[in-house]
């Protein structure tokens, strides 16, 4: 939420006391002799009239504040490469650690692995409504697995 002066700046306006700067705004004001000497990058400063006139009286912050910026040193892109290899590389040692935690990835040693349109052809199967169906030996599979069983196959692998 954006706040100004204590107040939520939404429809509510609702009181923020911990974050209002009114108390430093009076405080300043009353003593504003004490401000002249304020930079520019300060939270409040004074400015000239003469400078406010000369710029037809645009009173935009960002026409009198002085905005410092401190200048960011990142590493080489080749470092940054190297470090995001080794974070990949601890994740997919986590996740082969979780998986095999969880039964996963233990492939029998016999076996060759292969894609898997190198061994089945997926696609669409047949709508069968549960009043079509004689149970028997052949399973059949929904979206979420398992969801009962037929007694004819209605396609033959090759």
């Amino acid at each position: 939420m954006v706040s100004i002066y204590g107040l939520f700046l939404d429809d509510k306006r609702t009181p923020q006391p911990d974050k209002s700067d009114l108390a430093d705004i009076l405080s300043r004001w009353r003593n504003r002799d004490a401000e002249v000497d304020r930079a520019r990058t300060d939270q409040s400063f004074l400015v000239p009239k003469s400078e406010i006139a000369d710029n037809y009286y645009d009173l935009s912050i960002n026409r009198y504040k002085e905005v410092v910026y401190e200048a960011v040193e990142y590493d080489p892109p080749k470092v940054i490469l190297e470090r995001l290899a080794g974070l990949e590389e601890e994740i997919a040692n986590g996740r082969a650690e979780l998986g095999g935690a969880v039964g996963m990835n233990r492939v029998p040693r016999d076996w060759t692995m292969k894609p898997l349109g190198d061994v089945a052809t997926l696609q669409r199967g047949f709508d069968l409504p549960v009043q079509d169906r004689h149970e028997g030996p052949v399973k059949i599979f929904a979206a979420n697995g398992p969801i009962g069983t037929h007694n004819v196959h209605k396609v033959r692998g090759a």
